[in-house]
């Protein structure tokens, strides 16, 4: 059976909703993600489901002047809406609110206006954010450009061992874009390993995530592909939306999709 990358399409998610109650003014702090990441499938080499995966974090200050860490808020209503849907994201704990394709009605629809629906002791918080044109296959263009090989599956490419990559994608796909690289172990083709990440972890990466100037493309150093391999290079795009009540003016209410290429890397044979 294989395995879900939610570890792909949560964790922008997870750290975004508790990082970003570090500096907040606001009494009431959300932060959403939906996120749509790819599948990565190679036979014998990768083996992780696509998923869509949605999470919201709540937290709450004493009052609207509090220079106290707000508390996360554990009994929030969550819901997401969407195309005429309306999903409950249970509690994960923390103040996290979630839910996945792999566990419920939970689609990626280009074009939908995704509303993050929270309420609050009475009070209705939130925010929205219209789903930009998905991510397709060829969606990403690198640089330099990968070459092909007689004996490699379709889709699959060559890259130069140490060398750096640059990758650019259609910003009609979303303007804030993070990327991901995974190196594939046999044993373990639905855990591939982690070995770079360009996601923000801190309060002040993620404020500048969605507030600063988005970057038009994103570079791969050349140490990332130093060892022979095969590699996965995922980049997930989004747009942010607006918030809805009184909520900390520069919260975060990204909605996107991902794409993937794979590429081998030095002296593998498949």
């Amino acid at each position: 059976m294989k395995s879900s990358n939610r570890h792909l399409g949560l964790a922008l998610a997870l750290c975004s909703g508790c990082a970003l109650i570090e500096g907040v003014t606001a009494k009431t702090v959300v932060a959403g993600s939906v996120f749509a990441t790819p599948e990565l499938a190679l036979t014998g080499w990768l083996d992780v489901t696509p998923e869509v995966a949605a999470s919201t974090w709540v937290g709450e200050r004493e009052d609207e002047l509090s220079t106290a860490e707000p508390k996360p808020v554990l009994d929030a209503s969550v819901h997401l809406a969407f195309d005429g849907r309306r999903v409950k994201m249970p509690g994960r704990g923390d103040g996290l609110y979630g839910v996945s394709s792999l566990d419920g009605d939970l689609i990626y629809s280009a074009g939908a206006t995704y509303e993050f629906e929270v309420g609050v002791g009475g009070e209705s918080y939130g925010g929205r954010t219209v789903a930009p044109a998905p991510l397709g296959p060829t969606g990403l263009v690198l640089a330099p450009a990968p070459t092909s090989r007689a004996d490699l599956p379709p889709g699959v490419l060559l890259h130069p061992k140490s060398t750096a990559l640059t990758v650019t994608w259609p910003l009609e796909s979303g303007r804030y874009a993070y990327l991901t690289v995974f190196r594939a172990d046999q044993a373990t083709p639905d855990r591939p390993e982690l070995v770079f990440d360009t996601r923000p972890k801190t309060a002040k990466e993620i404020l500048d995530f969605v507030t600063g100037n988005p970057p038009t493309q994103l570079e791969i150093p050349a140490g990332t592909f130093s060892a022979d391999g095969v590699y996965a290079v995922v980049l997930v795009a989004a747009n942010n939306g607006e918030k809805v009540g009184d909520v900390f003016g520069v919260s975060a209410f990204l909605v996107g999709s991902g794409t993937a290429q794979i590429l081998v890397v030095g002296d593998v044979t498949l």
